[in-house]
Formats: structure tokens, C-alpha cells, sequence
């Protein structure tokens, strides 16, 4: 059993399994960008890590096109980053990830900052696919036609 100092200077027995947790946690921590830790209720801990999929280079290159036209539409409507951080309620490193066009950011993320540009409703139009001739077409032949009762 190991003995820690917390931040208060009071010593704390660290149980095994305290200890145990710690070390689980910190390897899957280092190891991988994502790991699960699952704990199966006999005093026992598993460490299932996952290998992250690097993306394809056409996506780097869409996710880095689509990062510098919200740039671009955050300079054209003269708004600050501090600004679109405020509205969209993230902070200004995520909004850079966002700018830059790292592909991690979460879709709620983006689609928040697209609402703080005010360019949300464009984005959601442009994918209906009722709005495009495949999708108009394709919709009446694929989809069942409404019963009405």
C-alpha cells in the first residue's frame, strides 16, 4: 500500500485498488487517444482500448476547405473570434480546431458555430435532399407513398 500527500498536505492510504484504477487509467491515457475501461463487479478491471481510424485524405482536405470558409464567413461579417465564441459557447481553441478544419470537433460544435455566423439554416437547406434533382426524383420511387385513413 502507498502512501499520497492530496492538496490539502493530509496523507492518504491509497487502497489497491485505488491504486490499481490509477494505473489502468493512466496507461489507457497514454497509450491511446481512446480507451474504455470496463469494471465487471469482481474487483476486477478491463482495459478495452480502441485504435482510431486515421481519415481518409479527401475528408482532411473537405473538413480543411470547410474550416476556412467559416473563417472566411466569421472576416466577411467583420465578427471577432472572441464574439463567435461567446454566441456559439465554446471556447477559442475550439473554435481555431473548427477554423482549421480538424475533423474531431463534435457536430454540435460545428452546427453552433454555423448559428453564431447565422449560416445554420443555409447549411440544413443545401443538405435537404428534396431540394436537389436526384432527390425529388429518387423520393418517388423509393419512398411509400402516404396512406391517409
Amino acid at each position: 500500500m502507498t502512501q499520497n500527500t492530496s492538496a490539502s498536505g493530509a496523507l492518504n492510504r491509497a487502497s489497491p485498488y485505488t491504486e490499481l484504477v490509477h494505473e489502468v487509467l493512466s496507461s489507457a491515457h497514454m497509450e491511446s487517444n481512446s480507451a474504455f475501461i470496463s469494471y465487471d463487479g469482481m474487483d476486477s478491471f478491463h482495459k478495452e482500448s480502441t485504435m482510431k481510424r486515421p481519415s481518409p485524405a479527401k475528408t482532411r482536405r473537405a473538413a480543411a476547405q470547410i474550416g476556412g470558409y467559416v473563417l472566411t464567413w466569421r472576416k466577411l461579417q467583420g465578427l471577432t473570434a472572441e464574439q463567435v465564441c461567446q454566441r456559439a459557447g465554446i471556447s477559442r481553441p475550439t473554435l481555431r480546431k473548427v477554423e482549421t478544419g480538424d475533423p474531431t470537433v463534435t457536430l454540435e460544435t460545428f452546427l453552433n458555430v454555423l448559428r453564431a455566423l447565422g449560416r445554420l439554416d443555409t447549411v440544413v437547406d443545401v443538405l435537404d435532399p428534396y431540394e436537389s434533382e436526384l432527390g425529388r426524383a429518387r423520393a418517388d420511387t423509393l419512398l411509400p407513398e402516404r396512406v391517409r385513413r
